[in-house]
């Protein structure tokens, strides 16, 4: 005998296979949203004369026209994480000093 024979049983079984259809699209949509993170490592200014503070690094990818900011670092290497996965990227590193 089948539970929705009793109309008692109907909205119960219908709110829970819609809970469980919306449960499973927003699991199998959030499996697709990846995020990556690149560590990326430079050569610093070996420039007599000129005294480095630190290293800004940004970053584009093909689409965007500006361009964010990856990281500030008083060392040549640093990690940009939050990157879409597939995506390419650009990175540009700059120095400055005090």
């Amino acid at each position: 005998m089948s539970l929705l024979r009793f109309k008692v049983f109907q909205p119960i079984f219908f709110k829970t296979a819609t809970f469980f259809s919306i449960w499973v699209s927003a699991f199998l949509y959030a499996g697709n949203a990846h995020s990556a993170d690149v560590t990326l490592a430079w050569d610093g200014v070996s420039q007599s004369g000129v005294s480095v503070t630190g290293y800004r690094v940004y970053y584009r990818t093909d689409s965007s026209s500006g361009l964010t900011k990856g990281c500030e670092v008083a060392s040549t290497s640093c990690t940009v994480s939050d990157l879409a996965d597939g995506e390419t990227y650009h990175f540009f590193a700059t120095a400055y000093n005090g």
